[in-house]
């Protein structure tokens, strides 16, 4: 098994699968692993449903989806910003743990009729299924669609760490930040800023004030975590601004 930072290094969306079943014991460590998740952000909740079936191709994320036979459901209640940012983070927790066993995973966002998934499914009252993440065997090979939409898009390129953030020289925060800037995103688009504060702490910030730019904030922070120095997530008042985004929570050490 892959460690965790191999993982993060190695992983790429997989659009393209080969059309077997998941086997049995795979099936059932991944009900278990969404049957026993832990939220990320206190007083947030989200869950995640797996759906054991072809969902046909032509399901999203700049492209098409062949084969998949597993898709993991993201379902919350949009109360507030941070409730997508914790709803990132438990699904990427999810696709990192299954990216070290070997299996092939893609996030799907706004491209898919949640009207049409949601019929196979109970959502109960207020909740909204914020994504999906496809789940399989991957192919030798993606589609030539799917190829030349990564090229277009540039899905395996990452904005240099500098223009992502901004901190100290001897920044204890620089690995768990260079993992954070490893993470996927719509379209590539990595909305995702950091500035760290004269004092230490490290302030998160999206440059696409809406759910989807919280929930891929919520998706690259389920890296950093894993490899910041122990600490607290916090909201500041005051934390400094940003040009071109928007304030959303800190991480101080303890």
């Amino acid at each position: 098994m892959k460690s965790l930072e191999e993982a993060i290094e190695s992983r790429r969306s997989v659009r393209s699968f080969i059309n077997d079943a998941l086997t049995s014991d795979v099936r059932e460590a991944i009900v278990n692993r969404c049957e026993s998740l832990s939220q990320c952000l206190p007083g947030q909740h989200c869950r995640v449903q797996p759906v054991f079936r072809s969902l046909g191709e032509k399901i999203g994320s700049y492209g098409v989806i062949h084969n998949a036979q597993c898709w993991l459901l993201l379902i919350y209640k949009d109360v507030d910003a941070f409730s997508p940012v914790n709803a990132g983070m438990v699904m990427e927790d999810i696709v990192l743990w299954l990216a070290q066993r070997g299996l092939g995973t893609c996030w799907v966002g706004g491209t898919f009729s949640r009207a049409d998934v949601a019929r196979l499914i109970t959502l109960h009252a207020g909740e909204k299924i914020g994504a999906m993440v496809a789940v399989g065997y991957p192919a030798s090979r993606d589609s030539m669609l799917s190829r030349i939409m990564k090229a277009a898009v540039g899905s395996r390129k990452r904005k240099d760490f500098d223009i992502l953030f901004k901190v100290h020289a001897s920044s204890s925060f620089r690995q768990a930040l260079e993992m954070m800037r490893l993470a996927p995103s719509s379209y590539n688009s990595q909305p995702w800023r950091g500035i760290e504060s004269p004092d230490g702490v490290m302030n998160f910030y999206t440059a696409a004030n809406n759910a989807g730019g919280f929930l891929n904030l919520g998706i690259a922070l389920a890296h950093f975590r894993h490899f910041a120095p122990k600490g607290t997530w916090r909201v500041i008042e005051g934390a400094s601004a940003y040009e071109g985004a928007v304030y959303t929570l800190s991480w101080l050490n303890n």
